[in-house]
C-alpha cells in the first residue's frame, strides 16, 4: 500500500502516513495539496481519442490518426511564464482545464465534508450531555483482571453475548485497562505498579494464556494517552554529586513506533504525578511548594501552584486538589476547593456547590470522547462514582454539572468503569458487575442491573475495559 503526504490541522503535523489518524495527536488527517492522490488529472478522454482516430480503421495497426484530430501540443515553458507575468497568453490546455476543474472539485469536496461534519458533531446528542443513553442488549467483550490462587492478576474475557468466559495471559500488577485501538485493532493498552512502586505501560494484541505482554515504557511513573497512540514515563535519577536529581521524560509512539526524550534537566523536588493529554505530559512536583506544569521540549511551563494532579482530560484540561485539603497541609495559596478543573486558559474552576466540594479519591477513568472523567470520592457525605464534566462552558463552575451519585462503592480499590459505545457504563465493584443504563441519577439499587458472570468464571478483581471486538483466536 502506497503512503500519501498529509497534514493534520490540530498540530500541523505532515508526513507520508498511510494512517487516517495523525500519530502525534490522533485527529483525522487530510490530503496535502500536491500530494500524488490529492487533485489527480484523469486524461482518460485523451487516451480514448488515440484509440478511436476516425483515419484508423478497425483491426488496422499501423493506421496513423489525422493529424487535425491530434491533442494541441503543450505551450512552451517561457510563454506560461509569460502568461503568469501578464504578458500573451498561449490558447487553453484542455489537460490543464482537466487539472484545474478536479482541484476545485477536491476542494469543494473537502469544504462540504467540513460542514457535514461540524453539523453531525454539535447536533448529534451524547449520553454524556444529558440525553438518555439506548437501551437493549449488551454486546462485545469484557475484559477484566482476576486474582488467581497463586497471588498472580490474570486477563479474562467474557464475551456477553456467548456468555463465555476465556482465560488469557498473566498480567502482573495491572491497575489499568484501556483500549488501545489508535495503536492498532483489538490492542489493550496496561498500566501496571510493581512492589517497589515502579511502573510500566505495555500492550496485548494476542490473548492465548502463554502470550506475555509487550513492554514500550517503564520509570517511577508512567501514563497513556487516549486512545494507547502513545505512552510516556518519568523517571528521577541520582547525580553523582548533586543535591538535585535528573528528571528524564520519554514519549512512544506506538503507531510510528517512535521513542524520544522530552525532558532530561535536573529538577530539585519529588515527583508526584504524571498524566497526559492527546498531545503534551503533565507533571505533579513539589520543591518546597506542590506545582503542575506541561512538559514542554526541554522545558516545563508552570500551569499552577498549591496543587496536586489528578488528571489530564484529552483536550487539555486538569483535575488538580489544592494541597490545602490535606489534614497535613502547610500551603495555603489556594484554599481547600475541593477537585478543580483548571482549564485550557488556567483558570481554577471547583466542583460542587457553594457550600460543598467534591473530596475525589482517584480518577477511574475518562469518557470515550474525552469530556468528562468518572471519579472516585465523596460530595455531600456520600461516597460513589461521580461524573465530572469539562468542555468549553467551564465544567463545574456550575454546581449542577456535578452529577448525583452514580454507584454506591463499598471497595474502592476494585472498583472500575467501562463505557459502551451507547453511553451505557459497565461497573465492576466488590467483584460484582453492573449495567448502568441510566447514567446521570442511578445506583446499585436503581438504574442498574446486575449482570451475572458465566459458571466457573473468577470474579473482577481490578481495572476492567470494555472491547467491541477481539481477534477471533481469543475466544
Amino acid at each position: 500500500m502506497t503512503t500519501t503526504t498529509k497534514i493534520c490541522l490540530r498540530c500541523d503535523w505532515s508526513g507520508d502516513q498511510r494512517d487516517p489518524a495523525c500519530p502525534v495527536c490522533g485527529t483525522a488527517l487530510f490530503l496535502q495539496a500536491g500530494s500524488p492522490e490529492h487533485g489527480r488529472p484523469r486524461r482518460r478522454g485523451r487516451r480514448r481519442s488515440r484509440r478511436a482516430s476516425p483515419s484508423a480503421s478497425p483491426g488496422a495497426p499501423g493506421a496513423s490518426p489525422d493529424p487535425s484530430q491530434a491533442a494541441p501540443p503543450d505551450p512552451p515553458v517561457r510563454e506560461r511564464r509569460r502568461s503568469l507575468l501578464g504578458g500573451p497568453r498561449p490558447g487553453p490546455d484542455p489537460r490543464d482545464e482537466s487539472q484545474r476543474k478536479g482541484v476545485i472539485a477536491t476542494v469543494v469536496v473537502l469544504m462540504l465534508a467540513v460542514v457535514v461534519v461540524a453539523v453531525v458533531v454539535r447536533s448529534t446528542p451524547s449520553s454524556r450531555d444529558g440525553q438518555p443513553p439506548a437501551s437493549g442488549p449488551v454486546d462485545g467483550i469484557l475484559v477484566y483482571v482476576a486474582t488467581g490462587d497463586d497471588g498472580v492478576e490474570t486477563l479474562w474475557l467474557w464475551d456477553l453475548v456467548a456468555g463465555t468466559v476465556t482465560e488469557g495471559p498473566r498480567v502482573p500488577d495491572a491497575v489499568e485497562l484501556l483500549d488501545a485501538y489508535r495503536a492498532g485493532s483489538g490492542w489493550i493498552g496496561i498500566r501496571s505498579v510493581a512492589g517497589d512502586g515502579t511502573e510500566k505501560a505495555s500492550y496485548l494484541r494476542h490473548y492465548d494464556p502463554t502470550d506475555l505482554p509487550t513492554v514500550v515504557a517503564e520509570g517511577d511513573l508512567v501514563s497513556w494517552s487516549a486512545g494507547g497512540l502513545s505512552a510516556t514515563s518519568a523517571t528521577m535519577t541520582p547525580i553523582e554529586g548533586e543535591r538535585c536529581d535528573r528528571l528524564t521524560i520519554r514519549v512512544v509512539l506506538l503507531s510510528v513506533r517512535l521513542d524520544g526524550s522530552r525532558f532530561d534537566q535536573p529538577l530539585c523536588g519529588e515527583l508526584l504525578a504524571l498524566h497526559r493529554d492527546a498531545i503534551d505530559p503533565h507533571i505533579g512536583y513539589a520543591d518546597g511548594t506542590t506545582k503542575v506544569a506541561t512538559v514542554g521540549n526541554g522545558h516545563l511551563f508552570r500551569d499552577a501552584t498549591g496543587v496536586t494532579l489528578f488528571g489530564a482530560a484529552p483536550s487539555g484540561e486538569l483535575l488538580v486538589l489544592p494541597v490545602a485539603c490535606s489534614e497535613v497541609a502547610t500551603e495555603g495559596i489556594v484554599p481547600c476547593t475541593g477537585l478543580t478543573l483548571v482549564s485550557r486558559t488556567r483558570q481554577l474552576i471547583p466542583y460542587g456547590s457553594a457550600t460543598d466540594r467534591l473530596t475525589p479519591r482517584r480518577v477511574i477513568t475518562w469518557t470515550r470522547g474525552g469530556g468528562a472523567a468518572f471519579v472516585t470520592g465523596t460530595y455531600q457525605g456520600v461516597s460513589g462514582i461521580y461524573l465530572v464534566e469539562i468542555g468549553a462552558s467551564g465544567g463545574g463552575r456550575e454546581p449542577r454539572r456535578l452529577r448525583p451519585t452514580l454507584v454506591r462503592v463499598t471497595s474502592d480499590p476494585d472498583t472500575s468503569v467501562a463505557e459502551l459505545l451507547d453511553g451505557r457504563l459497565l461497573v465492576a465493584d466488590s467483584g460484582r458487575v453492573y449495567l448502568v443504563d441510566d447514567a446521570g441519577d442511578g445506583d446499585l439499587d436503581h438504574g442498574s442491573t446486575e449482570l451475572n458472570l458465566p459458571q466457573d468464571a473468577p470474579s473482577p478483581s481490578g481495572p476492567i475495559v470494555w472491547m467491541r471486538a477481539l481477534p477471533s483466536s481469543a475466544l
